[in-house]
């Protein structure tokens, strides 16, 4: 069933449970999971294959490159971790265009939206700056600061390891 808000269209869901082989009665949910339901876990698998699906068939049609670590290694097009996605290009406006496809997609598919208030984007330092502001532009998401951290630890290395990691030693 579909329903029409201020905000566009929300999806309402029915459920119903099969005991012993009979469909019972259906009833709507009254409000959404809590935080650590055991449920989580699974519905955001389920959430998250739509966006893997997508991009996998974005790498097969070629519409979208990915990124190769060295010369016989695979090619990485995402990463999934609990409820982050780290996508995976080539720096160039085909794959920005194939990215928003991709997002504007499962969006549609999933009622799921990309908060790019909370997004960054990290580039080679081989790409010049005019590029890298492009890109920026067309996906709408603002550059990794050099500070940035995820989960805690430095989202940029370098070389230096042992430095980006010592706050373990300090710790400990």
């Amino acid at each position: 069933m579909v329903g029409q808000t201020n905000y566009g269209v929300r999806f309402y869901a029915s459920f119903s449970i099969v005991v012993n082989g009979e469909r019972g009665k259906s009833f709507k949910p009254q409000q959404g999971l809590r935080q650590g339901d055991p449920l989580s876990p699974f519905l955001f698998i389920i959430v998250a294959n739509v966006l893997s699906t997508l991009l996998k068939r974005e790498m097969a049609s070629q519409s979208l490159i990915g990124f190769r670590m060295g010369r016989r290694c695979l090619v990485i097009s995402h990463l999934l971790f609990a409820d982050d996605c780290l996508i995976f290009s080539q720096a160039d406006g085909k794959n920005c265009q194939s990215i928003m496809k991709i997002i504007k997609l499962f969006s549609d598919a999933t009622g799921q939206a990309v908060n790019f208030e909370k997004s960054a984007i990290f580039f080679s330092p081989n790409l010049d700056p005019q590029s890298q502001r492009s890109i920026c532009e067309i996906l709408k998401i603002k550059p990794m600061e050099k500070d940035c951290k995820y989960l805690g630890i430095l989202a940029m290395w370098g070389r230096g390891k042992k430095e980006a990691l010592s706050f373990i030693r300090e710790r400990i």
